[in-house]
């Protein structure tokens, strides 16, 4: 494996040089709307499931016993986790 050396200042198209200071301000706040993106998905599918657990949980003898039992157990658990999560990107904002 080589190592390579980064270079102290990054031009970027017909912009005055930014500093590793500004690329890493830059690169971080990348990082936080990435992360803030990647939440909104994992809210979704939570949402997702908990419709899913709901359907399968009312779902009568189309599903077998076992299955359902898990889906109506499983809903409020998905519920609460949601609300975590989205308590949680809020006060991150």
């Amino acid at each position: 494996m080589s190592v390579s050396t980064l270079p102290a200042r990054v031009v970027i198209a017909d912009r005055s040089p930014e500093s590793l200071a500004e690329r890493m301000r830059r690169l971080r706040a990348e990082a936080r709307a990435n992360a803030r993106d990647h939440t909104e998905v994992f809210i979704n599918a939570l949402i997702q499931a908990e419709t899913l657990a709901a359907d399968i949980a009312s779902g009568g003898e189309a599903y077998g016993e076992g299955v359902r039992e898990i889906a109506r157990r499983l809903g409020p658990d998905l519920e609460t986790a949601r609300l975590n999560v989205e308590a949680l990107a809020a006060r991150e904002g």
